[in-house]
């Protein structure tokens, strides 16, 4: 089968299994991969909300996420149960430990992200740039 761009394919869709495993191995190593990756979601919606500097409500993530409300509610619980996020009235943020002890998880992310940075330019760095600036 021809496909276009088969190189960056493979190395994006490599590259996103890879940063859902660090984070599993590094968070929630039990779950399968299926059911890690809604408390993925979830988490990481709640991460960007709290590293921005905004606590979001349950109602914003399921809106956000396009999910069921009580779902989302049920991941939150979860994630709260497991330490992972806290509740203050109606808002989630993650719980500060989880930056304090993820030094390792960080540091393995950036590494993926380099490396595929750096394989990605040596492909057709021409047509990358040209979509990247087409975009901006």
């Amino acid at each position: 089968m021809d496909i276009p761009r088969q190189r960056e394919w493979l190395i994006v869709s490599e590259f996103t299994r890879d940063i859902v495993k660090i984070a599993m191995d590094g968070y929630c190593g039990t779950m399968s991969p299926a059911e890690f990756v809604e408390h993925f979601w979830v988490g990481r919606a709640v991460c960007i909300a709290t590293l921005s500097g905004h606590p979001v409500t349950a109602q914003r993530l399921a809106k956000l996420l396009g999910m069921r409300r009580n779902k989302v509610v049920r991941k939150l619980d979860y994630l709260i149960g497991r330490g992972f996020v806290v509740k203050n009235g109606n808002h989630y943020a993650i719980a500060g430990g989880v930056y304090a002890s993820g030094d390792e998880t960080l540091n393995k992310s950036i590494r993926l992200i380099i490396d595929a940075g750096n394989i990605l330019s040596k492909i057709d760095s021409h047509l990358i740039l040209s979509a990247y600036t087409k975009a901006a």
